[in-house]
């Protein structure tokens, strides 16, 4: 017995071993042109999320559904309330006691969702009928580009994954595989849309979302047995995706949350609809009060509101630096040494060559003075 446990136990071990490095044929490859701007240097806060509690005359069984419901607005006779705020622990879960997961307690801390029967949950609710959408950028540093990596999204009723245009997992449905690995390349760093959508019809309900800097072979099937979290199936590659690298607005923080997009929504005055959420007007292509897109040659919104041309020297070209106070790139107009230009001569700037010719004309009194008191000393001698 004792041999037959140690044969499993390499084999799954081997096995894992064989998961870890192994690339999908054509993972999706995302590039600069699809991210909204380069990477951000500041810690993220997480996602913007809407949940929307919902009358049901019927359980959901399509992503379709849940986002119909997650567009209708607050006053929809089907909308019985909603909550949008910002989430950083994509790790929710409600409140009973056999709700499962990959990352649970004690090791990952949980985050309720709202609604559930839990007096932890703000609000709280009755543990079903849920549609949350999350919305907002991943932030893809240098170090992540140029390989494949893989995410992993654990939910239950359902959930999915779009990073930009692309449906990175299409689904992941509890009644066929909660559990999904889908592999993913970024060729170049920058600040990528994301979207979550998930639903919860009732009893557990859970939505996980992790990601492993090295490529993990995807499931057969998309039908994954194994928990992410397993140290030797998967090598403890499997994290988390952390509110550092999770943002909620292009620039800035994004806490209002209020979502746009769909009929009858709107932005207020200053700010505008980016990827599905209202955001201030402080980027190079919505700035200021108007939210005019900034020209070629000042492509900085500056914190006023201004289209300026930079904010420190390393935005201006070679010999110019930036005069912070104009946001405008200045070269030095001239300079008081001499350079040398070939040939037996030198030049000078306007300033030196005046300096040169007020030296020359005191030389030359100083001179026609001592000749004078020369003269005079010789007649009084003769005298």
């Amino acid at each position: 017995m004792t041999s037959l446990r140690t044969s499993q136990a390499l084999a799954v071990f081997f096995t894992g071993i064989a998961l870890t490095g192994v690339a999908a044929a054509n993972p999706p490859t995302f590039d600069k042109s699809q991210a909204v701007a380069g990477p951000r240097a500041d810690a993220g806060t997480g996602l913007c999320g809407s949940v929307t509690h919902f009358l049901a005359a019927q359980p959901l069984s399509q992503k379709a559904d849940a986002a119909a419901l997650a567009d209708k607005p607050s006053t929809d006779s089907m909308v019985l309330d909603r909550t949008s705020r910002l989430f950083g622990n994509i790790n929710f879960r409600n409140g009973q006691t056999n709700t499962g997961g990959d990352f649970t307690l004690p090791t990952y801390p949980d985050a309720i969702l709202p609604y559930s029967r839990d007096a932890a949950a703000m609000p709280m609710g009755t543990d079903s009928n849920l549609v949350v959408r999350l919305r907002g950028y991943l932030n893809i540093p240098a170090a992540l580009t140029g390989k494949v990596i893989s995410f992993g999204v654990n939910c239950d009723d359902f959930c999915s994954l779009q990073i930009g245009k692309t449906a990175v997992v299409p689904m992941a449905d509890e009644r066929i595989s909660a559990r999904v690995i889908r592999q993913a390349s970024f060729k170049d760093p920058g600040l990528y849309p994301v979207e979550l959508l998930y639903y919860q019809n009732g009893s557990t309900a859970f939505l996980e979302w992790s990601r492993s800097d090295v490529a993990v072979q995807e499931c057969p099937n998309d039908i994954c047995l194994t928990s992410l979290t397993d140290p030797v199936m998967y090598q403890s590659n499997f994290k988390l995706v952390a509110a550092t690298e999770l943002y909620s607005s292009i620039v800035g923080q994004n806490s209002a949350c209020q979502e746009c997009g769909a009929a009858g929504t709107s932005c207020a005055a200053g700010s505008y609809c980016g990827d599905g959420i209202c955001q201030q007007c402080n980027t190079a292509d919505h700035c200021g009060s108007s939210c005019q897109a900034c020209p070629a040659t000042a492509r900085t919104c500056s914190a006023s509101g201004q289209c300026i041309a930079c904010t420190a020297d390393a935005q201006c070209s070679s010999g110019s630096s930036c005069d912070v106070a104009s946001g405008t790139c200045k070269t030095p107009t001239g300079t008081d040494n001499p350079s040398y230009t070939g040939g037996t001569g030198c030049t000078f700037s306007q300033s030196a060559a005046a300096a040169a010719q007020a030296s020359g004309m005191l030389g030359g009194g100083a001179l026609l003075l001592l000749g004078l008191l020369g003269r005079r000393r010789r007649a009084q001698k003769r005298s």
